[in-house]
């Protein structure tokens, strides 16, 4: 691919932008998340929109659902919402 080259951006059926290599970085490398990126998800998810949120991330906001809710049935959620470490 050419530096010129342009992904065009897609979306689902339900308007979330799919994956893509600019946006959602840390999706494509398949990045674990980190303590600070979980207490940054929990602390915003229910004040911010999950793709707003990924894009922060660099991650899509499908994988933020499924991680919210790994740790909601883990009990972790709010673990990391008081964690008040990083954010």
């Amino acid at each position: 691919m050419e530096a010129f080259d342009v992904i065009e951006v897609e979306y689902d059926q339900f308007g979330r932008m799919k994956r893509h290599p600019l946006y959602h970085h840390n999706s494509y490398n398949r990045t674990p998340f980190t303590q600070e990126e979980l207490e940054y998800i929990c602390k915003y998810w229910h004040a911010d929109h999950m793709d707003d949120l990924g894009l922060a991330l660099g991650r899509t906001g499908v994988s933020l659902a499924q991680q919210v809710s790994k740790l909601k049935k883990q009990g972790l959620f709010d673990h990391y919402k008081n964690m008040n470490r990083h954010w």
